[in-house]
């Protein structure tokens, strides 16, 4: 028997290497063929069926539809994300766990502004620094939240993203107030700390390019804003973040898309809020005190 199958997450060579390779594992298997996102498969009915050959594709991490699967545009999938809430509940709990982290957050750093009397020197710099922990943790319980199999070009997407905003956005931050040494080092680290843990879900490749990912975007970060320190910093600073606060809601669009939608082979975790904070609040907490108990830079006054 023949039947033609259709998948939107076959995208490159190495794709068609993992499901070549499921193929040839199972018995029934007669002849397969891959155009774009079709795969035409030959396979004895008395050794397999066709459902079968659909769970092998799904357990490798890839969507698997009887039609063409076509992708909303971003005005379609704007309107659709107002009107059918229900559909995206993950999405919408992301969004107010953001809003309210971000709102504690300026609590808590405000109070310690106030109680070490920086407000003329760090309120803008702290303000930052509430915004990127805000999202950057936002995005990875979007993340954490959805359990399944991914495949090897998205779970590497995930750990190049994740790995380099949170190094460029958190190494700006500590270079424009500890200096480049600082700021590279701790955007270094934490970026490449997030990309591992965030690229490891595809194996290998995952975890070497969130690392590399976070290395980047550690350096960088700090780079450019040391270099902008006396050059227009208080205009460039809205726009640099207003870019990579994009790139971070891109990140969601894109797993929603890429991951979520249609996929039957996905779980759903409840990550509450109480235990998404705590790990913000922490997170918040080292690096207020890297800011505040780490060596300036002399450069940076």
């Amino acid at each position: 028997m023949k039947t033609k199958l259709y998948s939107p997450d076959i995208e490159c060579d190495s794709c068609i290497k993992v499901l070549t390779r499921a193929f040839n594992n199972l018995q029934g298997i007669e002849n397969f063929h891959f155009n774009k996102n079709e795969i035409e498969v030959e396979f004895d009915e008395s050794l397999i069926t066709k459902d079968n050959i659909v769970s092998a594709i799904q357990n490798k991490g890839y969507r698997v539809f009887d039609d063409v699967f076509n992708k909303k545009s971003i005005k379609q999938r704007t309107k659709d994300f107002i009107i059918n809430k229900s559909k995206y509940k993950v999405e919408y709990k992301m969004i107010k766990y953001i809003i309210l982290s971000f709102v504690f957050l300026s609590i808590i750093n405000l109070s310690i502004l106030k109680y070490t009397n920086t407000f003329d020197t760090h309120l803008s710099w702290i303000f930052y620094l509430t915004i990127s922990i805000a999202f950057l943790s936002g995005a990875m319980w979007h993340y954490k939240t959805y359990h399944t199999q991914f495949t090897c070009m998205l779970g590497m997407m995930i750990g190049m993203t994740i790995g380099m905003q949170t190094g460029m956005m958190i190494g700006a931050i500590i270079g424009i107030t500890n200096g480049f040494f600082y700021g590279a080092t701790i955007g270094m680290i934490l970026g490449s700390l997030v990309g591992v843990y965030t690229g490891n879900c595809c194996g290998i490749m995952g975890v070497i390019e969130g690392l590399m990912a976070g290395i980047m975007g550690g350096t960088m970060g700090a780079m450019i804003t040391v270099m902008m320190f006396y050059d227009n910093i208080y205009i460039f600073m809205p726009i640099y973040f207003i870019l990579n606060l994009i790139i971070l809601i891109g990140f969601s669009y894109m797993l929603y898309e890429e991951v979520v939608e249609n996929n039957n082979n996905l779980t759903v975790k409840n990550i509450n809020f109480s235990n998404y904070f705590s790990w913000t609040l922490a997170l918040n907490i080292i690096l207020i005190l890297i800011i505040y108990i780490a060596p300036k830079s002399i450069y940076m006054g």
